[in-house]
């Protein structure tokens, strides 16, 4: 109310805590179920089903954008600063997996379907850090392949539906060989002991968390495709400094 009722400049921003400790907080309850009682599978779903009415109406009107992400060029997002659209969407997501807990539990006692879990919850990071570097690489490929005629199909139509696996198929494709490059800076983490100095920690840390500090604020291209090569250079002297490095070889059992 404070932000699109009366305006105040930078109460937005307070949304931060706000919804993200809400979501945090609700994942932490879960976590605790056994001590808590946890929650049935019926109640999952309607939770689900009032958070999805909710989001229903509040994006409706017109009072929260439809896309719960940022786009470029849509003015209001629901992404940075969070908006209470966002939290809606956390307690839908919450729902669907009180829901399909009971499901899930019976899946992951089978082997292989754990084995799978563990695979790739042991690259995740790998996939959330770089996914985005591969779809902008598809991106500009089809903006320049066949006169961008591959972004011609209207959003929402039966054909962009028809097409989106295809399109999942050649994001997947793209992101695969930056998780075989990269994957080792999290499964491999080296054992090396960090500086000693504590200023030295200091410039390690100042540099990589500045670095993702700007590229949230004012991202890592201008509008005209320039990229600040600063941010990159700074993140991978803090990360070097730090000894974020993976190690040459992975450890033998024994």
């Amino acid at each position: 109310m404070a932000r699109f009722g009366f305006d105040v400049p930078g109460i937005a921003w307070i949304n931060f805590f706000f919804v993200w400790a809400a979501v945090h907080q609700i994942g932490y309850w879960w976590a605790q179920r056994d001590d808590v009682g946890g929650i049935s599978p019926s109640s999952g779903w309607l939770v689900l089903a009032a958070a999805l009415a909710g989001l229903v109406a509040v994006t409706t009107p017109g009072w929260y954008p439809v896309a719960m992400v940022g786009v470029p060029g849509a003015g209001t997002t629901n992404m940075t600063p969070p908006t209470f659209a966002m939290l809606l969407l956390g307690i839908a997501q919450a729902g669907i997996i009180w829901g399909t807990a009971p499901s899930i539990r019976r899946l992951m006692a089978r082997l292989r379907a754990w084995h799978a879990v563990v695979a790739i919850s042991g690259v995740i990071m790998t996939v959330y850090l770089w996914h985005l570097s591969a779809m902008s690489l598809i991106a500009a490929g089809g903006l320049f392949a066949f006169d961008g005629a591959l972004f011609s199909i209207e959003p929402g139509t039966t054909a962009w539906w028809v097409t989106r696996p295809l399109w999942v198929l050649i994001l997947l494709v793209a992101l695969a060989p930056l998780v075989a490059l990269f994957a080792r800076y999290e499964w491999r983490v080296s054992d090396a002991p960090p500086p000693r100095r504590r200023r030295w920690v200091t410039v390690g840390v100042v540099l990589t968390a500045g670095s993702a500090g700007a590229v949230a604020g004012i991202g890592i291209t201008t509008p005209d495709a320039v990229v600040h090569w600063s941010i990159p250079i700074a993140a991978l002297v803090g990360a070097a400094i730090l000894g974020a490095l993976p190690r040459r070889r992975r450890k033998t059992p024994g």
